[in-house]
């Protein structure tokens, strides 16, 4: 009943702070993206195009290992 409690307080006071209304506010903006995308690329399916500036995931580089001393890590 303890463990119950204590999350029922933690939960509202997230909602107090706004919480529930950034994750609506986020949501909404992400489905007007979805319905500008699909104005623009009447034709297209979902996916990125090199137009939009995104590169074809086949043809991306590796993903490599992050090093705290370097911007970039070594390709191996």
């Amino acid at each position: 009943m303890t463990a119950l409690l204590i999350k029922e307080s933690v939960n509202q006071t997230v909602d107090n702070m706004g919480f529930y209304n950034a994750l609506n506010a986020c949501f909404t903006l992400h489905e007007l993206n979805h319905s500008h995308w699909a104005e623009i690329h009447a034709d297209a399916t979902p996916r990125g195009l090199p137009e939009d500036g995104t590169a074809d995931w086949r043809s991306a580089p590796p993903v490599l290992p992050a090093r705290r001393d370097l911007a970039r890590a070594a390709e191996e």
